[in-house]
C-alpha cells in the first residue's frame, strides 16, 4: 500500500506541477 499509494500521490504531484505550469504559460501570454 506504502509503495502504490507513495507512486500515486508522484502521479497526482506531476499532473498538478503540469496544470501550474499551463497555467503560468497562459499568464505570460495575456498579460
Amino acid at each position: 500500500m506504502g509503495g502504490w499509494g507513495a507512486g500515486l500521490r508522484g502521479v497526482v504531484a506531476s499532473i498538478v506541477v503540469s496544470v501550474n505550469s499551463k497555467k503560468n504559460y497562459l499568464k505570460l501570454i495575456y498579460h
